[in-house]
């Protein structure tokens, strides 16, 4: 490895270890990001953690001040809206994309993933929330991949890095996992088929099924008493109370 990948190696390190503990959950909206205590934890210096905290500030997970550190970013109802119709329009086109593309090796992968994603919520272990969300990802990035698309596959990555959108299963009910399923056996019949407009149609769903499992939990936040308030702010144009 050379001099110049060596830190960028650490830097990356950092970044998915500070990542990790925002979607799982423990680093909270408004905590201090310890950067001592990752580099100390990682074996690194805070040089590539400071990278690493720059580059969650540039996606806005992390908000950085001058003299004060990250603090992990409040995301509100007004987030989630501008992720998922983001989500809902960019993976709906790489979805059609991926009708017109697919191999049969191509969902025979998919089929793999998704096996071994169902498998997972069926038997509940321990962690597997955090294995069921790195399948789904993984069955959404080999979704993307089959489009070919490197700039389409480069906007999503910036996507679905948000907390809003990788750590959204430790919200899912079984009945919002059973949706889950469904819509993924869906899709890889519509990719089967080359079913373009089935595609795009149930990928929009299955995305804005998943927003809606998230809104629920941002209400029931903003209902408990232990829970940092979740700000719901006015869009534009919304006429005030």
């Amino acid at each position: 490895m050379s001099r110049r990948e060596e830190p960028e190696a650490s830097a990356n390190l950092a970044y998915e270890a500070v990542l990790a503990q925002i979607q799982d959950g423990s680093l909270k909206p408004g905590d201090r990001v310890p950067e001592g205590q990752f580099a100390a934890t990682l074996g690194i210096s805070r040089t590539p953690v400071r990278e690493a905290l720059r580059r969650l500030s540039a996606e806005g997970i992390v908000n950085l001040t001058h003299n004060q550190g990250a603090r992990v970013a409040d995301w509100d109802e007004e987030d989630l809206h501008e992720v998922f119709d983001l989500r809902m329009t960019l993976e709906g086109f790489a979805s059609a994309i991926a009708a017109r593309k697919a191999t049969a090796e191509d969902i025979e992968r998919l089929r793999a993933v998704e096996r071994e994603f169902e498998q997972v919520i069926e038997e509940e272990g321990l962690d597997f929330r955090n294995e069921a969300a790195k399948l789904n990802n993984k069955f959404h990035t080999e979704i993307l991949n089959i489009t070919g698309n490197r700039r389409l596959i480069a906007l999503m990555s910036n996507l679905v890095s948000v907390p809003l959108t990788r750590g959204s299963f430790h919200t899912y009910t079984r009945r919002d996992f059973d949706y889950a399923i469904r819509h993924h056996r869906e899709l890889i019949r519509a990719y089967a088929t080359h079913d373009v407009v089935g595609a795009e149609l149930c990928m929009k769903l299955h995305i804005n099924s998943s927003r809606g499992a998230i809104q629920q939990s941002v209400k029931q936040a903003n209902n408990s008493q232990n829970v940092t308030p979740v700000r719901k702010r006015r869009r534009s144009g919304q006429a005030s109370d």
